[in-house]
């Protein structure tokens, strides 16, 4: 029998183009807005998302940065012998999407969870490489307005376009964030006086020096 031999590796060519770590995490969670926000895509958004997280998990271990929203450790750190349950309700649906076998195959899914694995994924991709942009900006001020509670944080500065986020209802909650994509996001007027009002309150909550 004829050993098996592994395949050269490809090379790529000067025409080729090549991600870096920072944007394929971007990318990932861009896309993840935009499929969530303009389509009302959770299944799409949260492959996208959970994606994102771990290969922020997966970057911040081999550069030895400890991410301060790490679902894993947040969990472990409110309730250790939790964590697995909690982990497993999380990832079901990513790990169920991933493995679609057959036409009777089911997902389960908690929408909240999309949302906050996302939310999740943008702040520790601002931890990791100093950098937000607009659609997580957006996303972001979304989230204060749609969980308050867990914020908790006041709202956005000078953004009442988000009243209306905290409603139950799927296509309600995300009727704002769709706006605010639209005429904040891909405005770049708009885009500049949301992102000096955001350091702006940064300023004002970071402890004095």
């Amino acid at each position: 029998m004829r050993r098996k031999t592994r395949a050269e590796p490809i090379t790529p060519s000067a025409a080729d183009t090549i991600f870096n770590a920072e944007e394929v995490c971007r990318s990932e969670i861009e896309g993840a807005i935009d499929l969530l926000g303009r389509f009302g895509n959770y299944p799409a958004a949260h492959l996208l998302s959970a994606a994102a997280h771990s290969n922020l998990r997966a970057i911040a271990k081999k550069e030895g940065v400890a991410l301060k929203h790490d679902l894993s450790a947040l969990v472990r750190a409110y309730a250790p012998k939790r964590e697995s349950a909690v982990m497993n309700v999380f990832l079901a649906p990513y790990n169920g999407l991933k493995h679609i076998g057959s036409l009777s195959s089911e997902v389960f899914f908690k929408l909240e969870y999309v949302e906050i694995t996302l939310h999740l994924a943008a702040v520790d991709y601002q931890q990791m490489f100093a950098k937000m942009t607009p659609k997580m900006a957006v996303y972001g001020a979304w989230v204060i307005h749609r969980f308050p509670e867990l914020i908790g944080s006041s709202k956005f500065p000078a953004m009442n376009i988000f009243d209306g986020a905290d409603d139950p209802r799927p296509e309600k909650r995300l009727s704002p964030l769709r706006t605010a994509l639209v005429d904040v996001a891909d405005d770049p007027d708009a885009t500049r006086l949301m992102m000096n009002a955001l350091a702006e309150a940064q300023a004002r909550s970071s402890p004095a020096r």
